[in-house]
């Protein structure tokens, strides 16, 4: 009886340990690094987007791939149910990133303290309605003198 025992705990060990091995497996993957959200909207790919919260006003970053060959437009996008952007147009193959040197973060009214979650929600023309929430963090370190 406790050779049959051995026997079931290796072969238990066996299976179960494989589950993350082999090309396909989801350690073999990386997702984009950053601090914000990462989405897929169709074939639009929105990385670390995310709310900067100061004092006064509020501040949205985020990068936009359109990895269509088609044209897609943001039709609107509100953080919290306040507008903050809307008819931006995205050319097949292009990267719109907002909160960089050439193209600075998208400041608003403040919405919401750091530390929390707010609601967003985007429509595009070819994409659709997409809504999630995203994280809420103060202007420091790299978030610093984007916000008052």
């Amino acid at each position: 009886m406790q050779k049959l025992r051995v026997i079931f705990l290796a072969l238990t060990l066996l299976f179960t340990a494989g589950c993350a091995a082999g090309f396909d497996a989801a350690t073999q993957t990386q997702q984009p690094t950053g601090n914000g959200r990462y989405l897929e909207i169709g074939e639009l790919l929105v990385q670390n987007l995310v709310v900067v919260a100061g004092e006064t006003n509020s501040a949205l970053l985020m990068k936009i791939f359109n990895e269509s060959d088609q044209a897609d437009r943001l039709i609107a996008l509100s953080v919290a149910e306040r507008p903050v952007l809307s008819d931006v147009a995205f050319a097949p193959n292009q990267i719109l990133a907002y909160g960089n040197a050439s193209n600075p973060a998208v400041n608003f009214a403040n919405v919401a303290k750091a530390g929390g979650y707010v609601p967003i929600r985007m429509e595009f023309e070819a994409a659709g309605i997409y809504e999630t929430t995203v994280l809420v963090v103060p202007p420091t370190n790299q978030y610093s003198g984007l916000v008052d």
